[in-house]
């Protein structure tokens, strides 16, 4: 696939650090930073943590790059032990688990209240968003869940997973705070999106000793200049 207008977005700098060595840029304060990469533009758009923040920033940012494709690219935590930790894949299914309501003990989902608008013009369904890309074809396609609160109470992960697998017959692989919101951006505005992440952790009681942070980092940093190298040539 060749990109003329690439836009890489990431929560925090920290993400991208190894890549912006690669590319022998210096850090900034920037929260859009552009360069040319073999006659092509590549855009770096920092949208700080969270929903709000990724899904506004996200659209500015895709306003002012004209950009062609957007790439998220971030560290998320891990549901499955069978993915190993500083493990990079592709997210091509997001949802967001805290849009539900409570009644009493038990939980209506979003279907059952009917408030989303389920037909071709939907971007966000009341059973998450998908996105499917060729840019990845080596990496694992995963499910993930997109959250405010990041997940660290044994008995609420359970009870997620139970819910989860109730609604889709499988458990989700990553967790993050910024995954739906970036999908819904991109398909809101037309534009060809992917979503990489490499686990940092496990989702389960927080134990940082057991993260592998910068691992996961490097890892994530290496797609992203095979990807360059490969596509914007």
């Amino acid at each position: 696939m060749q990109i003329q207008r690439l836009l890489i977005i990431s929560a925090v700098k920290e993400e991208l650090s190894p890549l912006f060595n690669f590319l022998k840029l210096q850090q900034t304060n920037n929260n859009l930073v552009e360069i040319e990469w073999n006659n092509k533009k590549i855009f770096f758009g920092f949208t700080g943590v969270g929903m709000i923040n990724s899904a506004v920033y996200t659209s500015k940012f895709i306003y002012e790059t004209n950009c062609d494709f957007a790439l998220q690219a971030g560290i998320a935590g891990c549901f499955n032990y069978d993915n190993k930790l500083s493990e990079t894949v592709e997210i091509t299914h997001e949802f967001i688990s805290e849009m539900f309501a409570q009644d009493g003990e038990k939980n209506i989902e979003m279907k059952s209240l009917n408030l989303i608008k389920e037909d071709s013009n939907s971007v966000y369904t009341s059973m998450g968003i998908e996105n499917t890309s060729t840019l990845f074809p080596n990496l694992q396609k995963c499910r993930g869940i997109t959250v405010n609160t990041i997940h660290g109470n044994e008995t609420k992960i359970e009870q997620l997973k139970k819910r989860y697998y109730q609604l889709f017959g499988l458990l989700p692989h990553s967790e993050s705070m910024e995954g739906a919101a970036f999908f819904t951006a991109c398909k809101a505005n037309q534009l060809p999106c992917a979503q990489i992440r490499s686990f940092s952790n496990y989702v389960e009681t927080r134990n940082r000793e057991n993260w592998k942070m910068m691992e996961a980092i490097e890892n994530l940093n290496k797609e992203l200049i095979v990807c360059i190298e490969n596509n914007l040539n």
